[in-house]
């Protein structure tokens, strides 16, 4: 996936910063944009991939330039894409790759979340007990990714 085109948009905003904005926007515009939200306290960054809107408040522009050794647009758009994730990146995975269980991770984690507030608030032991067995399965499939 060759990049050929990158660009940035400011956006500020009155209110809280709203990443929507940038899906709503990226809809329309068919190159890739790195995004800088911006309200009265806060500035982050943003661009799409995958379909899947990546943000993040580290600082990845000072003095209007950019801290990487990437020889083109396509690796300068993958550093961006790795500065806003918190995962590392695996050997020989694509960005798309990472992005992809980056946001697996996130749902399984939710989903974690949430069989343990079922069993720290379940009365019945049986039903109790199910969902110990998701959760346990639910870790184990997180570890595997």
């Amino acid at each position: 996936n060759d990049i050929i085109e990158l660009q940035v948009f400011e956006v500020i905003f009155k209110g809280s910063i709203d990443t929507s904005v940038v899906r709503h926007i990226q809809k329309y515009v068919k190159y890739d944009i790195l995004f800088i939200l911006r309200d009265k306290n806060t500035k982050k960054y943003a661009i799409m991939v995958n379909g899947n809107v990546l943000h993040t408040e580290n600082n990845l522009i000072v003095n209007d330039s950019i801290d990487t050794n990437a020889m083109s647009l396509s690796s300068l758009v993958e550093y961006l894409v790795e500065q806003m994730l918190v995962e590392e990146r695996k050997e020989n995975e694509s960005i798309e790759q990472l992005v992809d269980r980056v946001q697996a991770l996130e749902k399984i984690d939710r989903e974690i979340q949430s069989l343990r507030k079922k069993i720290e608030q379940e009365k019945q032991p049986k039903k109790k007990l199910e969902y110990n067995e998701r959760l346990r399965e639910a870790m184990r499939f997180r570890s595997s990714l």
